[in-house]
């Protein structure tokens, strides 16, 4: 029987070639061959050309995982002390035996520049930035206040020293093992072209500065009574036109106490867990539209440090909207501005609150309802930066709070300029204890239809764009800043092109800042624009170019999407309920990572522009939170923890919900791993009630550093809760000594005193 050729090998001219001391002008001379002409068995041969090759021993597996990086002492010259010098001896490679021994044997590694992470296979990596920023910027210099001015200083931004302090951020960052983010860590990330001009600045009143100033709130609003705007309320459903109270249990478990929330009720949460400073209130009906309005700095304190919230319930209880349907105007419906004010406070509550001994909680209380006729909200989401009027300001009618955008029933999105419910209040002169006050404004400050198609999805890319997802699969992108100043009604979008083969559920622009040809930074909008649809596809698109780049595709809806300034790319949803993000820095070549896994399919995930917290609404009644920026290596001390905030429960039986809270952190499970193991795994159910749904999270990215950690979520039953959530460090220590050393400011020591990465 013929048997099959052995395998012979080649010489390995790679190897040869990385010869330490060998250069190219030594080149080997006829009177020194290389002796390696002869056919050679490899080592590791199987002696088959078919059968699979022999592995090569054990190995460490957790090698395979870890990204190579720069140390921080390269400047001190530690990393150049192993180099060979020109005075080693050449290795003798005459014969095959020393040949196999010099391939065997372990290389010395060239030095690598700094600032440089080089990827393998398998790893796990690291957080990437995508731009870079030279100049100095903002962090917290104490533990911020929930109604206060925060103590700002000058810190050095993530690209300093050749990203070395991004580094060093990006592993403290990782201990994090609280439910919110690390108060000293707090930095903006983000992205607008309108801080251009003043790119060298540092201060949020530059980074963020103040737009749409000549905007005006238009000619026609009125204010309602309460017998008028009952028919813009929700209410139970078409036929029953009244609203009744939610019974809802708070506390400790085993200790809770029940209480019914009218529409427009709020429920402060230290009156049942002391110490807490979140709030619990009822809009009415579902709510899918959740967003905090942003305030220029320079005028918080004429606001007293008020958080602001806009809520958009559905009209009913039962109501349910559903893709490309679109509603004929005039259809009533509501925007609910809610306000997250300071308590008044005796003086010696005073002095406990400034001098740190006690928090705030304040208090939640509905301000304003917006009456509107282009059906219910399915979207809300405010100009991301400060729209609103100077306090100081000298405007013919009532001042703006801000311009707040949405994708309504009607097929449009539509732009709001929205009043200040404190210049209204007055001129009506309301009292807190009133309730809240009803303004009726039909026509919005611009309206964006298709004729072939409705509105789903849409996000800002600054002040001045905003891109659409619409119902036949296509993407629109409106330059809205040309038509607030030029008051043009007919507006019709720059772009408009296929992505997906149904609609387009979810939109998000990815915020980074276009470069020259020389690669300088330029003040054009952003060009790259993240989607998933109803098709199961996650795809980026460059509106420049007629092709998209998939990311993912799945069996299931993609429900969420987000970009993630920390992370460098969009953060959505992954089948088996996962969340997962994609690196677009080039040298990651778009690898995602999953975060976790809820128990029931994710509805909404929400990112920050100030710390690398994801808030995740899952449709079991959990709101999660993780670090996306935890330690990426497998045997680190520092756990995969995911955190329940809370999560709502509901009983069909005695029409009566219950919301529970002060779980202990879960670390994330894998399953594929458990299932190889053989370990049991966790056993539930796949049905929830559509009413315990957490349908919206929000973090606040437009009120400043202090204003980072607030947490807005909206259910399925109509009740809402905020959030004030921190983290901690691991074992209560900071890496690198402190913060000033680990950001560069100080000079100090290099090493971590934990295990990093």
């Amino acid at each position: 029987m013929p048997s099959l050729r052995k395998r012979t090998s080649r010489p390995n001219y790679a190897a040869l070639a990385d010869i330490e001391g060998l250069e190219d002008e030594d080149e080997p001379s006829a009177a020194e061959p290389f002796n390696i002409t002869g056919p050679q068995e490899e080592d590791d041969a199987s002696g088959s050309d078919f059968a699979p090759d022999q592995p090569d021993g054990d190995e460490d597996a957790e090698g395979e995982d870890e990204i190579e990086e720069v140390p921080d002492d390269v400047e001190n010259g530690d990393a150049f002390e192993d180099m060979p010098s020109d005075n080693d001896e050449f290795p003798e490679v005459g014969t095959p035996d020393n040949a196999r021994v010099m391939r065997a044997s372990k290389k010395r590694k060239k030095p690598i520049p700094k600032g440089v992470t080089i990827p393998n296979v398998h790893h796990r990596h690291r957080a990437i930035p995508i731009f870079h920023r030279e100049d100095q910027i903002e962090r917290l210099g104490k533990r911020p206040r929930l109604f206060g001015e925060p103590e700002i200083v000058p810190t050095n931004s993530w690209s300093f020293n050749d990203g070395i302090t991004n580094n060093r951020v990006s592993k403290a960052l990782g201990f994090n093992v609280g439910p919110g983010p690390l108060w000293e860590l707090l930095e903006d990330r983000a992205w607008f072209k309108e801080s251009f001009d003043h790119i060298d600045q540092m201060d949020e009143a530059y980074r963020r500065p103040r737009v749409h100033e000549d905007v005006q709130i238009p000619i026609g609003w009125e204010i309602l009574s309460g017998e008028q705007a009952a028919e813009y309320l929700p209410t139970n459903s078409d036929t029953d036109k009244t609203s009744s109270p939610i019974s809802c249990s708070f506390g400790k478990y085993g200790q809770q106490s029940r209480v019914a929330l009218k529409t427009f009720d709020s429920v402060k949460l230290s009156t049942y867990l002391p110490g807490s400073t979140s709030h619990v209130f009822n809009a009415g009906a579902s709510v899918w539209g959740l967003d905090w309005c942003p305030i220029y700095p320079d005028d918080r304190e004429a606001h007293s440090y008020r958080k602001y919230l806009a809520v958009a319930p559905f009209p009913t209880k039962s109501h349910t909207s559903l893709v490309g349907a679109r509603t004929e105007r005039p259809a009533n419906a509501c925007i609910q501005i809610w306000t997250w004010s300071p308590t008044e406070l005796s003086d010696t509550e005073r002095s406990a609150v400034d001098e740190g001994r006690e928090e705030d909680p304040g208090i939640m209380r509905c301000e304003l309802v917006f009456c509107i006729e282009s059906g219910a909200a399915r979207e809300l989401k405010w100009c991301p930066l400060p729209s609103n009027d100077s306090p100081d300001g000298t405007v013919s009618g009532p001042q703006k709070l801000g311009i707040l955008a949405g994708t309504f029933e009607d097929g449009s999105v539509s732009l709001y300029a929205v009043p200040d419910p404190a210049d209204i209040r007055s001129k009506v002169k309301a009292t807190p204890s009133s309730g809240p006050v009803f303004v009726r404004l039909t026509t919005p400050l611009l309206r964006m239809e298709l004729e072939d198609t409705t509105a789903w999805c849409f996000d800002w890319a600054n002040s001045e764009t905003l891109a659409v997802g619409c119902a036949n699969g296509w993407v629109a992108v409106y330059d809205v800043g040309s038509a607030l100043r030029t008051s043009d009604k007919q507006i019709i979008p720059t772009h408009y092109f296929p992505v997906h083969q149904s609609a387009v559920k979810v939109i998000s622009w990815v915020r980074a800042p276009t470069t020259s040809a020389t690669g300088e930074i330029t003040a054009d909008n952003p060009t790259v624009i993240a989607t998933g649809g109803y098709d199961g596809l996650a795809c980026l698109r460059d509106i420049r170019e007629n092709t998209a780049v998939d990311l993912n595709r799945t069996r299931d809806t993609v429900n969420s999407m987000n970009f993630s300034t920390f992370y460098a790319g969009p953060v959505t949803t992954d089948q088996e309920n996962t969340v997962k993000a994609y690196s677009l820095a080039p040298i990651m070549l778009g690898r995602g990572h999953k975060f976790i896994e809820p128990n029931g399919p994710v509805l909404n995930v929400h990112s920050c522009d100030y710390h690398p917290q994801i808030a995740v609404g899952v449709t079991d009644g959990s709101c999660l939170t993780t670090n996306i920026m935890r330690t990426t290596r497998r045997g680190s001390n520092v756990a995969f923890w995911e955190h329940k905030i809370f999560q709502l429960s509901y009983s069909r039986k005695r029409d009566e919900y219950a919301m529970l809270e002060n779980f202990l952190p879960r670390e994330t499970q894998d399953r594929p791993t458990l299932t190889k193991a053989n370990k049991t795994m966790p056993i539930g159910t796949g049905a929830w009630p559509t009413e315990v749904g957490v349908q919206r999270v929000v973090w606040n990215s437009g009120n400043g550093l202090a204003g980072a950690p607030l947490l807005a979520s909206a259910t399925g039953s109509g009740l809402c809760r905020v959030d004030c959530v921190l983290g901690r460090w691991y074992r209560d220590r900071v890496p690198y000594v402190s913060v000033e050393q680990m950001r560069q400011e100080v000079d100090g020591d290099d090493a971590m005193e934990e295990d990093s990465d």
